[in-house]
């Protein structure tokens, strides 16, 4: 059994180890691709190959957070930053998933007390994970609030993650960062609700 201090080190070797053949995966398939005299179900099929390479990069960058977070060697960058640019960075982070994105809506924004880096991802992460459990919605929102950020909407999928830690890498991933950084996350009727402590 791995004790745990060791575990977020063996966790970091593991996702360090699995980026070399990833990026050999990836690289190829998209070198094919460009090389052209493919006929439309190959090159259909490259793709397929590259979006999963970068499905798996995303897995292994979650991996690679949770173990930097607890192995203590993060010290958070804490600052006051106001949440409409928190919000404005994690909507610019998010991949679509097909025709569906993640928009930014305005309203009024506060300043809070976050990191600037891994904070945008975390949130990033979680109107991810909108597109990506919540099917049915035609897209997802991240939005400013006075003491945070709110992402949407949540229908019962995604509430159920929200409160059984450890059923999703990716939401998991962003619970760890904000959490490290003294933030909450509750589900709150058809939202995620991000509050940050204020300045």
């Amino acid at each position: 059994m791995i004790d745990d201090p060791d575990l977020p080190r063996l966790m970091g070797s593991v996702a360090h180890d699995l980026r070399t053949p990833l990026t050999v995966i990836a690289g190829f398939a998209k070198t094919l691709q460009r090389a052209g005299g493919l006929d439309e179900r190959q090159d259909r099929f490259l793709g397929l190959i590259y979006d999963a390479a970068e499905d798996m990069d995303r897995m292994i960058e979650n991996v690679s957070t949770i173990s930097h977070v607890l192995s203590g060697r993060w010290v958070p960058a804490i600052e006051g930053i106001g949440s409409d640019e928190l919000a404005r960075d994690a909507a610019a982070r998010c991949r679509p998933v097909g025709e569906r994105v993640v928009s930014l809506h305005t309203s009024g924004g506060g300043l809070v007390q976050a990191e600037r880096e891994r904070s945008p991802a975390a949130l990033a992460r979680l109107g991810e994970a909108v597109l990506r459990l919540e099917p049915s919605t035609a897209a997802a929102w991240i939005a400013p609030a006075p003491d945070g950020v709110r992402i949407g909407p949540v229908g019962d999928d995604l509430r159920a993650i929200l409160v059984a830690p450890g059923r999703d890498v990716s939401v998991e991933t962003a619970r760890i960062v904000l959490h490290a950084i003294g933030a909450t996350i509750a589900a709150a009727g058809e939202e995620i609700v991000v509050r940050f402590a204020a300045t």
